[in-house]
């Protein structure tokens, strides 16, 4: 990628190739297809490889945008052909985009319902394991004499 980035972005010594913003914008929305995918199979920790390149590429978009809006002169220097061929690749991003975000919503709300569930079992069993605990008083056994289950998170334990 191309980018020579002077210590301020308000420097008027910044040079932005709109080639590399194209190239890295096509690589994001390859990396949220796949991902996407792999959220349609439920193959959730398959995602975590994909993490490290993603969050580069989107520092990078940021960065690009950032200097974009605190230098709109350099808006000038791209070629009509290169900012209409991005402005077509935004739309298809910004579609790829929502249906990753489709999918991450379902995958929280799935997750959501396997606790739920979880927390009904357990809630369950620890009701039918009430009485007297370690001190000789009436209560549940299993988790003092409150009875009161830990909270249950996503990548918590009991």
């Amino acid at each position: 990628m191309t980018q020579h980035v002077s210590p301020s972005i308000y420097s008027t010594d910044i040079v932005i190739d709109i080639q590399d913003i194209i190239t890295v914008t096509s690589q994001l929305m390859h990396i949220l297809s796949k991902e996407t995918e792999l959220l349609r199979r439920f193959r959730v920790a398959d995602m975590g490889g994909l993490q490290d390149e993603k969050i580069k590429y989107v520092h990078y978009l940021e960065m690009a945008k950032k200097m974009i809006h605190a230098n709109p002169i350099l808006i000038r220097s791209f070629p009509e052909a290169s900012i209409r061929e991005l402005q077509q690749l935004s739309e298809i991003f910004n579609q790829v985009l929502k249906e990753n975000h489709y999918e991450l919503l379902k995958a929280k709300n799935t997750n959501q319902k396997i606790l739920e569930i979880m927390y009904k079992i357990v809630r369950k069993q620890v009701d039918e394991k009430s009485g007297y605990n370690q001190k000789g008083m009436m209560g549940n056994w299993m988790f003092g004499k409150t009875g009161t289950l830990p909270a249950l998170t996503v990548n918590n334990v009991i």
